[in-house]
């Protein structure tokens, strides 16, 4: 729709409302409103942009929270994710993270229902936005949760063909997975030994 204007990165894509924020390979940052008009959000912060290194931009994170969108780069000379982004939609005014390397960014649940930020360094840590727990050695509690499956001709039978973990651990630990099907409250569990 738009001529000479592309994003840089599938993950730099954030849809809020019927908005889509992104981040060309030039380093602007836009928002497109799906037919004709892209509008340039980034031009208060030129200076920090210019800092960026561009021939990172294919790795490009961004997350909505809470309507606003956040953005994770790498700064020149960095081989991380350095630098967090983030724009408020109401007050149209951006803020800018330092020392966050946020390689990956997602939306989780809290556990109490609410939405709260993650994300993952090169190290393989993941940390909790904003006040940058990690897991500290200790266990990571996550679920992942697929879309209803309907197989008519199939038996009911529902199971896991196929599971991969990738690990970087130290020491004698389990990796307990446990799996629900048609929201169950508890479900069947296995302990993989990571050794």
């Amino acid at each position: 729709m738009i001529t000479g204007i592309g994003c840089s990165s599938v993950n730099c894509v954030s849809q809020i409302g019927n908005d889509f924020f992104f981040a060309s390979s030039q380093g602007n940052i836009y928002i497109y409103d799906g037919a004709v008009n892209v509008k340039l959000i980034s031009t208060k912060i030129d200076g920090t942009l210019e800092n960026a290194s561009f021939s990172r931009f294919l790795y490009l994170s961004s997350v909505v929270f809470n309507n606003d969108y956040y953005i994770s780069f790498s700064n020149t000379g960095s081989s991380s994710h350095d630098r967090i982004l983030s724009f408020d939609t109401f007050h149209l005014a951006w803020t800018k993270f330092v020392g966050l390397n946020a390689n990956a960014l997602a939306i989780a649940d809290s556990g109490t229902g609410e939405e709260m930020i993650v994300f993952g360094d090169y190290g393989g840590f993941v940390y909790k936005y904003p006040s940058g727990t990690d897991d500290a050695g200790t266990g990571i509690s996550t679920s992942y949760t697929t879309k209803q499956f309907r197989f008519p001709e199939a038996s009911p039978t529902k199971d896991w063909k196929l599971l991969r973990i990738f690990a970087n651990q130290v020491g004698d630990y389990n990796l307990t997975v446990e799996t629900k099907v048609d929201f169950e409250n508890t479900g069947t569990t296995n302990d993989i030994s990571l050794l």
